[in-house]
């Protein structure tokens, strides 16, 4: 399950009590809050860039610290690629992440693309040079 309305679709429909949301979380770690918000009426959050960007800084941490560095690495290009979907620029940051290979280069990455996503005009133009 990936979106609210696939979990209210499955309340609605099995009249179950919870609903499994699995690697949905991996794209959207928000995706529980989300759903309780509209459960309780009110407006589903909606997370900024910069909580996209602490999310993943947060989430290396955490692989850093209970892995080696090349698992390490590894798992988080494979959040990324989830984690990044539909974003502007994303396939340019993922093609440049898997591309990485030291923990400076994959932090490096992700400050040049959340610093230039926000940005007005040529996305694509900054992100190539990734």
């Amino acid at each position: 399950m990936t979106t609210i309305q696939q979990a209210f679709d499955r309340f609605r429909e099995t009249g179950c009590d919870g609903v499994l949301i699995g690697r949905g979380a991996m794209a959207n770690p928000w995706i529980f809050r989300q759903i309780e918000d509209a459960m309780h009426g009110r407006e589903p959050f909606q997370p900024t860039l910069d909580d996209k960007r602490a999310v993943l800084l947060e989430y290396f941490d955490m692989l850093r610290e209970d892995m080696p560095e090349l698992a390490a690495i590894g798992r988080m290009k494979q959040l990324a690629g989830q984690f990044t979907r539909g974003l502007q620029g994303g396939a340019l940051f993922r093609t440049a992440l898997y591309h990485s290979h030291s923990v400076n280069e994959i932090l490096d990455r992700i400050s040049e693309y959340f610093g230039a996503i926000p940005r007005a005009g040529s996305t694509s133009a900054r992100l190539a040079h990734l």
